[in-house]
C-alpha cells in the first residue's frame, strides 16, 4: 500500500480515498486525522505499474470550468512547460528535459501524438500534447477532475490515449493542493502549480509508484530531490531547479545497477 498527498491509496486494482490520514505501511494501519476525515469510497481503479524506462506519452488538460473560470495560461504556455524544446518551446527545465537527463535517457516523456476531437464541444483538438476541456462542472476540483476526464473518454477514447494525463484545474477549483495516484495515469493540479516543472516532477513521480522522501519525522523532509522538495515553493534555486531525484529513487526505478 502507497500514499499520495491528500492520502490517496490504490493497491492493485482498487483506490481508497481518505482524506487526511496517516498511513504506516510496514503496519498496515491507517490513522485518521479527527476532524479531517470525510468518506472513505472504495472503487475499482486502474493501479498498475507505469514505466520506468522508455518513451510514455503524456497528455495535460487545460480545464475550463461551466462558469467560464480559466486556468490563466494558454495550451501553448502549458505545453512548454511540460516539453519545451519538443515542442518548440523555449523552456530548458520541463518534466521532459529533466527525467530525461537523471535517467540518462532512459525514460523520455513526450507529448501525446496531435490528435482531432471527435466532439470539440467537449474536448478541442489535441496539440503538442495539451487539449482544452470544456467542463460543465462549476467548482469543486473532484466533480472538474472527474467530469474532465469522463469528457476526455468521451471524446478521445480511454485517457486520450496517453500514459499520463495531467489534469490542470481552473480558478473556480481553489483550495486544494496537487496530487496523483500511485501506479496510476492521473496527476491533478490547481491552475497555479501546473505549469511549474517541480510540482509535475513531483506528481508524475507518484505515477511512476514513488512515494516521498522524508527525513525524520517530515515527510517532505529529504530536500535533495523533487519527491521530497514537492515542488510547492514558486521560484526555485539554480541548482534546486535542475535537480530531479534523490539516489534512492533513482535506484528504485531501476534506471541504476550496482558497478
Amino acid at each position: 500500500m502507497a500514499i499520495a498527498e491528500h492520502a490517496d491509496v490504490l493497491k492493485s486494482a482498487h483506490a481508497l480515498f481518505v482524506g487526511d490520514a496517516d498511513v504506516d505501511a510496514a503496519k498496515g494501519t491507517i490513522k485518521f486525522n479527527r476532524g479531517r476525515f470525510g468518506k472513505v469510497i472504495l472503487k475499482k481503479g486502474e493501479g498498475r505499474a507505469l514505466q520506468s524506462v522508455g518513451s510514455p506519452m503524456v497528455l495535460a488538460l487545460n480545464v475550463i470550468s461551466g462558469e467560464n473560470a480559466t486556468t490563466g495560461y494558454t495550451n501553448a504556455h502549458l505545453a512548454n512547460s511540460v516539453f519545451g524544446s519538443l515542442v518548440g518551446g523555449t523552456d530548458i527545465v520541463t518534466l521532459a528535459s529533466q527525467v530525461r537527463a537523471c535517467s540518462h535517457d532512459q525514460l523520455k516523456f513526450g507529448p501525446l501524438a496531435d490528435k482531432m476531437s471527435s466532439n470539440a464541444t467537449l474536448v478541442g483538438d489535441i496539440f503538442n500534447g495539451v487539449a482544452t476541456v470544456y467542463s460543465t462542472a462549476v467548482s469543486g476540483p473532484g466533480a472538474l477532475r472527474n467530469d474532465a476526464t469522463s469528457k476526455l473518454s468521451t471524446a478521445h477514447g480511454k485517457r486520450g490515449g496517453a500514459d499520463h494525463v495531467m489534469v490542470c484545474l481552473p480558478d473556480a477549483s481553489l483550495g486544494f493542493s496537487p496530487y496523483a495516484y500511485i501506479n496510476h495515469w492521473l496527476s491533478v493540479y490547481p491552475h497555479g502549480a501546473c505549469p511549474k516543472s517541480g510540482i509535475q516532477i513531483h506528481e508524475i513521480g507518484h505515477n511512476l509508484g514513488l512515494g516521498h522522501s522524508g527525513e525524520g519525522s517530515n515527510a517532505y523532509g529529504d530536500r535533495s530531490g523533487f519527491m521530497g522538495f514537492a515542488g510547492e515553493k514558486s521560484n526555485y534555486s539554480p541548482v534546486l531547479a535542475k535537480s530531479v531525484l534523490a539516489g534512492p529513487k533513482n535506484w528504485q526505478l531501476g534506471w541504476f545497477t550496482d558497478a
